[in-house]
């Protein structure tokens, strides 16, 4: 057994793989190097830093713990955790114990947009044609007026799509959206369509001004289509029920309550317009009904939809881009 120890400027060349670090042995049979304290490793796309670092030559796979860093130069994505390995002949890798993936990016109005997730479990599959990243476990995840929770969830960076299952809700600016699964297909990093699949509910609060009214939609199935980041269409599938809070404007430009609109029908089409309710189509089984305000005010909850329920806090990012709840 041969073991070559180094200390102090370790380093390490493997064809494009460089290893840096303070302390360093290498056993030549095994094929296998240790690096400790100050530990970099940089090739063609990644650049990893941590505590410790443990990188089996022959295998090309590398397993770093303590502090680790994961930086990818293709897709300006960095990965925080504290235990780490990498294949890289299969281009997969694993993340445990406090991951929290970044993705830094530019809007097209030049603001900075950042993408944080959160769990407890993280994969990345770095294919040539698909590269997916995948958390699982008490999920968490905030982009802009985009946040989410949920037990698993799958984002397909090249293609734009993040998908999301085991009990998902999502948050939009104001609106709640949950359902059994959930698709979010971006466009430019902005999300252009939300589908959900599987009791889906969305819920909107009606006026700031009476906090116990929600604007609410369910169904089996739910399509959301937005338009410069605003709610632009909604169209359910079986078994579609709306229910919507009217308000009438007064001559002193006051929004006063005017009772709610119920309806029902095998589907229903919602076009908005500067992000309010401006049409509304019913298809089949049509079914509606009209409560006056002597009959909502004060009791809201009555005529909340079966499943309601709406969560007041949600995910945001602070300055740190650590995820917190915020009420």
């Amino acid at each position: 057994k041969k073991i070559a120890i180094c200390e102090g400027n370790v380093k390490l060349t493997d064809g494009r793989t460089t290893l840096e670090a303070s302390y360093g042995n290498y056993d030549t049979q095994k094929k296998l190097a240790v690096f400790k304290s100050n530990v970099k490793l940089v090739d063609s796309t990644t650049v990893i830093t941590s505590d410790e670092l443990f990188y089996y030559r022959t295998d090309k796979k590398s397993i770093a713990v303590g502090n680790v860093i994961i930086k990818n130069l293709e897709n300006n994505i960095t990965i925080y955790g504290g235990y780490f390995e990498n294949y890289d002949s299969a281009k997969y890798s694993v993340i445990k114990t406090n991951p929290k993936l970044v993705q830094i990016d530019t809007s097209s109005d030049g603001k900075i947009d950042t993408l944080i997730v959160v769990g407890k479990f993280m994969e990345a599959f770095r294919d040539t044609n698909v590269s997916m990243f995948s958390a699982t476990d008490s999920v968490m995840i905030v982009r802009g007026d985009f946040s989410a929770i949920c037990g698993d969830v799958f984002y397909y960076d090249k293609k734009d799509l993040i998908i999301l299952w085991r009990n998902p809700i999502v948050w939009y600016e104001n609106s709640q959206i949950s359902g059994d699964s959930i698709v979010v297909k971006l466009r430019d990093r902005k999300i252009e369509e939300v589908f959900i699949y599987g009791s889906a509910f969305a819920i909107d609060p009606a006026d700031s001004a009476y906090p116990e009214r929600f604007n609410q939609l369910k169904g089996k199935t739910m399509w959301i289509k937005f338009k410069k980041n605003k709610i632009d269409e909604v169209y359910v599938e079986k078994n579609a029920m709306s229910l919507y809070y009217i308000f009438e404007t007064t001559e002193t430009n006051e929004r006063k309550p005017n009772g709610v609109n119920f309806v029902s029908g095998d589907s229903v089409w919602i076009k908005f317009k500067d992000g309010k309710m401006h049409r509304i189509k019913i298809i089949g089984g049509i079914e509606g009904f009209y409560y006056p305000e002597e009959l909502v005010a004060g009791k809201e909850s009555n005529f909340n939809l079966e499943g309601f329920n709406y969560i007041k806090r949600k995910p945001e990012k602070n300055a740190k881009l650590e995820i917190v709840w915020f009420k």
